[in-house]
Parts: C-alpha cells; structure tokens; sequence
C-alpha cells in the first residue's frame, strides 16, 4: 500500500497513481484536511496499530504537496467573530490529525516530507556556496538607491524575481503572473524610493536553461534552448505556443550531480527539481530546487517515464 499526500487537482500525481495501480499496488491519496479526518473514521484502529495487516502493508509515502483546508460550514448566525474563531478551531483539529499521521508513517519509506518541502531560496544559494557551487551574484534590496547601486555594480545587466516562490494571482481582469524580470533603466522612473523586497540577481550570459529532476541518488535533465527566442531569453515560462522552445535531454557533469547531492543530502531532501543554467563559458550555475517542483515537463519531452521512476520507489519493499 502507497500513501500519497497531495492536492485534487495536481494531475502528475494522478500520472504516478495510475503507475501504482499497475504494479497491483492499493493507494490512498489524501487531497485535504477533511480526507484524514474521513480516514481516522474509517481506519483509526488499524491506523494506531502499527501491527495491523494496513500498516504492515505500506511501502511508501509520497508528500507531493500539503493538503488544502476546506472550511466546514458554519450555522450562518455566528457573528463574524465566533465564525473566524470556530473555523480558527476547526482547522488546528484537522491539522493535528494530519500531524499524528505524519507521525504514524514515520518510520516508512518516505520521498520528501511537509518539513523539508519549502527550503528557503536564499539560504539554498548560500549552502550551495559552501559545496563549490557556482551561484549568480545576488542582493535583498527594497529602496530605489540600493536596487540602482546593484544594477550598475552588475555592469547594468541584473534580472529582478521572487525571495521566495512566483505565484499567480486571479482577479476579475484577469491572471497576473510572476517572472524573472531584466531590469531597464527606464524602470527606475516608475519606482517609489521604497519598496517591498524583492531579490536581484546578477543576469548570467546564458547558454541553455537546464531542469533537472532528482530521485533517490538519480539525475533526469533537460536542457531547454530558450535563448534564441527574446520572448523566451530571459524566463523561459514566457512560453512562445506558436514556436515552442526545444527541449532535448541532457547530461550534468558527475562532477557538478556530486556537488548537488550533497546539496539535497543536507537540506535533507532525496527528490526536486532543480533549476540550473549553463552559461557561454561553460559554468554551470545553481539557481534553486524545487522538492514539489513539476516534472512532468521533463519526463514527457525527454521519454524518462518519470512517474514509473517514482511509483517504482514507493512500491520498493523495505
């Protein structure tokens, strides 16, 4: 049996589902709070007995993403106050569920877990420093002068993105989307003095943008020709749909899959993906690991049946 933590509507997990369902193996996918609490009904005592023929059989557990909060309905004539301290309740309730369950399967084969799955960008980049690993030039900056000082000491070449992760946001007008911005100089016109903060990076003289999905030791890696295209040279998610970018398998020198595992081993982490470009000279520089990043993206252009590789680790035998 395979437990597998994710959300409903992410489809690379219901991909590695049907790879599970394929090797004769049971799953139970636990897409929010309300799942687990569902379960505890259904299974607590097996669940709390670690002798039950339900958790001998378990071989595996995925955390592909935390589960969502559904709020429970609440009787409509709750002041505003009572509605937000109750629903306050009802999800700490669920949460501890979800944190006995987590340590209930403790002692199972785990890929990734909810403590590790969002390391911090910034301290990955400077870990990554400590193993000998190429990162571009960065700077926290949130006032104008700091941001132009930065600019200029980067020969007027620095590209602006997210401290931590791009999100999209919906509104009625619309989807805003985050990318890797290259700054102008014009850009500073429109700037207040003082800003939220964001991160500034050196702009690297890019060759190919490389991803690379990582499992259990394994590099998969696709080098992405993104350079050619202006709409795509920057941040290749600026997707061209008329002229795709191609994307074409790829090799990391051993030497730099040893540099990064030690990476992972010490962000405690044994999958990701990690982002990575080589530049016109031939570095190889770091820029994140994603451990819920998308991997779809490279299993399906480059034919490594990504999702076998993972449900074939969940279904190991320990």
């Amino acid at each position: 049996m395979v437990f597998v933590i994710s959300i409903y509507d992410d489809f690379s997990t219901s991909d590695v589902l049907t790879w599970i369902r394929s090797k004769g193996e049971t799953i139970i996918r636990i897409n929010n709070y309300e799942d687990i609490a569902y379960m505890f009904k259904c299974l607590g005592e097996e669940l709390t007995n670690a002798q039950s023929d339900l958790m001998k059989s378990v071989t595996g557990v995925w955390f592909r993403r935390c589960p969502h909060f559904v709020p429970y309905p609440l009787n409509n004539r709750l002041d505003e106050n009572a509605t937000a301290n109750l629903l306050y309740y009802y999800k700490s309730e669920h949460k501890s569920l979800y944190d006995y369950l987590n340590s209930l399967l403790s002692t199972k084969r785990w890929l990734n877990n909810d403590e590790t799955s969002a390391p911090s960008k910034i301290r990955q980049l400077d870990m990554a420093k400590s193993f000998d690993i190429m990162t571009p030039e960065y700077k926290i900056v949130g006032n104008k002068k700091s941001m132009k000082s930065f600019w200029e000491k980067c020969n007027r070449r620095s590209v602006v993105k997210p401290i931590q992760d791009a999100h999209h946001i919906p509104t009625s007008k619309g989807t805003f989307l985050q990318f890797t911005y290259l700054l102008k100089e014009s850009d500073f016109n429109d700037l207040p003095d003082v800003f939220f903060p964001c991160m500034m990076q050196k702009a690297l003289d890019k060759n190919i943008e490389i991803r690379s999905f990582f499992i259990d030791g394994n590099f998969f890696s696709m080098g992405i020709i993104s350079t050619v295209d202006k709409q795509t040279c920057v941040d290749f998610r600026r997707y061209n749909d008329i002229h795709p970018n191609r994307r074409i398998p790829f090799q990391l020198p051993k030497e730099i899959e040893q540099k990064l595992i030690r990476l992972m081993d010490s962000l405690h982490l044994n999958c990701g993906s990690f982002d990575l470009i080589l530049d016109n000279h031939g570095d190889y520089y770091f820029l994140e690991v994603n451990p819920v990043g998308q991997f779809g993206m490279v299993s399906y252009p480059c034919n490594y049946y990504l999702e076998r590789e993972i449900a074939n680790y969940l279904t190991q035998q320990q």
